[in-house]
């Protein structure tokens, strides 16, 4: 019965009749004859108190076992804001540029290397040193400046702006 449930969801979330009447902008007596089982809501009274409780006017109206397993209460889902294929293979490349720069600083801080370039007479020591004696080093660790930079800007700087720099102008 509608007053049952009425009185039940009111308590639950702990309203006053004088709330509800608040709420709706309706009179206590109003209220009162719901609550007595005397008369019923209208329509649009109906929807604001199924959106007051949280529950369907479904429930409010019809008279269910609680055996069906069904439930009457509203599931609030929270928004979901599903990440595009390209969003994540930015991710993954800014998480392995970065592994990389952190890995190939690493490697310069633990084995340091001095380099002595004999054409130009100049004496390289750490990232530069490496990147003069191998060119694998230097390969690697511009794909890494270069793999974060332009990842971290897909990433981080909004779509529109992108596409606004790319779109053609007439």
């Amino acid at each position: 019965m509608f007053f049952e449930k009425f009185i039940e969801n009111r308590t639950r979330l702990g309203l006053s009749k004088e709330d509800i009447a608040n709420t709706l902008e309706i009179d206590l007596e109003t209220v009162n004859g719901w609550e007595s089982g005397l008369s019923m809501p209208d329509l649009d009274n109906l929807i604001k108190l199924s959106n007051v409780f949280g529950v369907s006017i479904d429930y409010l109206l019809k008279d269910r076992t609680k055996e069906t397993g069904f439930s009457y209460y509203t599931i609030v889902k929270e928004k979901e804001y599903p990440v595009s294929k390209g969003k994540t293979i930015a991710l993954v490349i800014y998480v392995l540029s970065v592994l990389g720069l952190f890995t190939l600083l690493i490697l310069a801080i633990m084995e340091p290397f001095t380099y002595a370039d004999s054409v130009s007479g100049n004496t390289y020591t750490g990232i530069k040193a490496y990147c003069h004696a191998y060119s694998e080093f230097c390969i690697a660790y511009y794909a890494c400046i270069i793999g974060f930079i332009l990842s971290g800007i897909y990433l981080f700087v909004p779509d529109q702006i992108i596409y606004q720099f790319f779109r053609k102008k007439n």
